[in-house]
């Protein structure tokens, strides 16, 4: 048996219960309003800004950070992925993995935009205007992501003239050895698998991680069944750092990256094929750093 109200009699209900849960909301908000911290209590630290940590709050550069947290969160697997939902961003791809991308910040061309990985510089002089191969960057052991939007080439030189985006990789976490492993799979045949081995020590930091993935992936062309650009990528990253004495650090970095993926362009539409349309990416960084540090100046060379 259906029952029915009149309507006169659900609206006085339904009035009478919004105002008991209007006054039951304002006093919950005002008991909670009593325990959270306020957003300046919040120590975030970035190096970004002025090649010196600080603050988030105390920084006079327009800077915004995605965390390890908000990238575990979106389940997001490519640094292009991540950066793309961060305001003023605009991050443009041709499909799946491996696919040709590029940033824009505030509308300028991605070779204005200086990429760094622990401070190392990503931009291949190689290309036609400077820009970096994102597209082979994964969010495997990231521990944030900082923005700086706006001119920056005071601090950082060239390729920085429209932003500067900085991938910070996590560092040792525990006293003495520790390690990590763990698989992975999704759509698309994609499977992967990561390592991680650190050291953290009085004085010597060291970590070592490595991962793969390999997918089908899929097509920029319309069906996107008509065909997969295939994408495998390995990735090996080595950190070194020496506490000389509590002002006095060296840290040095390794980064190497092994690509190989196909690509759609007007043939592949023409053709509904690409598999000829294929490309083998290498890339090598390395850095050598020493930092200076005391109660009111910090020096980076």
């Amino acid at each position: 048996m259906i029952t029915k109200i009149p309507l006169s009699l659900a609206a006085s209900a339904l009035l009478l219960g919004s105002t008991l849960f209007a006054a039951e909301t304002v006093d919950t908000v005002a008991d909670i309003s009593q325990e959270l911290p306020l957003f300046d209590d919040i120590d975030l630290t970035i190096t970004t800004g002025n090649q010196s940590s600080e603050t988030i709050q105390n920084t006079t550069a327009d800077v915004s950070v995605v965390t390890a947290a908000e990238i575990e969160e979106s389940g997001d697997q490519t640094v292009a992925q991540a950066i793309s939902r961060v305001a003023g961003i605009t991050v443009t791809g041709n499909g799946g993995y491996g696919q040709p991308s590029s940033i824009f910040v505030r509308g300028q061309s991605a070779g204005n935009v200086l990429i760094l990985l622990d401070g190392m510089r990503l931009n291949d002089p190689s290309t036609t205007d400077g820009r970096a191969m994102i597209e082979n960057l994964m969010t495997d052991n990231i521990a944030q992501i900082e923005i700086v939007k706006g001119g920056s080439s005071s601090i950082w030189g060239g390729n920085a003239a429209a932003g500067v985006i900085n991938i910070i990789t996590k560092a040792p976490e525990k006293k003495g050895f520790s390690g990590s492993a763990s698989l992975n799979g999704g759509s698309y045949t994609t499977k992967g698998a990561n390592a991680l081995l650190s050291y953290g020590g009085e004085k010597l930091t060291a970590q070592l991680f490595a991962s793969y993935l390999d997918s089908d992936s899929y097509s920029a062309l319309a069906p996107r069944d008509a065909e997969n650009d295939a994408y495998t990528n390995k990735t090996a990253h080595l950190k070194l750092g020496y506490r000389l004495d509590d002002s006095n650090r060296i840290d040095a970095g390794y980064y190497w990256v092994d690509a190989k993926g196909n690509y759609d362009d007007a043939f592949s539409e023409l053709l509904a094929n690409d598999t000829y349309s294929h490309y083998t990416s290498k890339q090598e960084n390395y850095y050598l750093r020493y930092r200076y540090s005391s109660e009111n100046f910090e020096s980076v060379n």
